[in-house]
């Protein structure tokens, strides 16, 4: 027997990789994409205009700045864990 074949290996796009590195992609992109969506709940990208005027006029600027510094958290995690994901799918 070959050695690719006695040990786990996946082919993914003519490029031999290990399994734990597809799951390792996989479960990045998925913690990517919800932290985009707790990011877009968190700064109301999923409300319209008149919901956002309405919240905006009935918090307080200090509820206002932590829902603003947990979208932006969550909103940079997100972009980190799709770029790790990237960076797995491709190789660089």
């Amino acid at each position: 027997m070959h050695k690719e074949s006695s040990n786990i290996y996946w082919l993914l796009h003519g490029k031999i990789q290990q399994k734990g590195d597809i799951t390792m992609m996989v479960v990045s992109f998925w913690i990517g994409i919800i932290c985009i969506v707790v990011s877009g709940i968190f700064l109301g990208g999923w409300t319209s205009g008149d919901q956002q005027r309405a919240n905006f006029h009935s918090e307080t600027s200090s509820h206002r700045r932590f829902r603003t510094n947990i979208a932006w958290w969550s909103g940079l995690f997100g972009i980190m864990f799709l770029a790790i994901s990237v960076f797995l799918y491709f190789r660089i």
